[in-house]
Formats: C-alpha cells, sequence, structure tokens
C-alpha cells in the first residue's frame, strides 16, 4: 500500500512506499526502513573495537567509543572506516 505524508524537514508531500513488516510503520526511503528494521530484529552489526558492545547504528557506536574509551572523533574516523564486522549479534532474551 502506498500512502502519502508530509516530510517535516522539506515541508514536500512523499509517497511512503516502504512498510514495515513487524509494525506497519510506513517509511519514504528503503534504507530508513533497513534501519527501522533492526529494531525489531535485534541486529546489531556495529561492534566495539575495544569490548563486546554492539550498536544498530553505526553513530550509536561513536557516542560509546567516544564516552566509553575516550576515543577522539579523529580516531573514531580512522578505525571506522570499513564496513560492519563479523555477524550481527542478536539480543539476547533475558
Amino acid at each position: 500500500m502506498v500512502t502519502a505524508g508530509l516530510n517535516e524537514k522539506t515541508g514536500v508531500i512523499e509517497e511512503n512506499e516502504h512498510t514495515c513488516v513487524y509494525c506497519g510503520h510506513e517509511f519514504s526511503r528503503a534504507r530508513d526502513l533497513r534501519r527501522h528494521v533492526m529494531i525489531h530484529t535485534g541486529e546489531t552489526p556495529f561492534n566495539c573495537f575495544y569490548c563486546d558492545k554492539a550498536f544498530n547504528r553505526r553513530e550509536r557506536l561513536k557516542d560509546h567509543c567516544l564516552r566509553e574509551h575516550e576515543m577522539t572523533e579523529e580516531e573514531f574516523q580512522a578505525k571506522a572506516t570499513f564496513a560492519p564486522r563479523g555477524r550481527p549479534k542478536k539480543k539476547s532474551k533475558q
């Protein structure tokens, strides 16, 4: 199903062609849907360079590394110039 929605950043009405199979949330861009689906699947493809933590977004890995491991922005950029490594981790059910 294709619906339309207002893009609040641009003020343009966009068609939402990409729908989440888990919750029905609609997106106008496929990349936004792919990122959103990781919330449901528990996929965390961005692994910390120093500890066992993993994240579903590169930005969250960056925040973690700068805060917890006291990396500088430049150090992070130098280490994070590659694609996510290893197999995605699933959320553990506790």
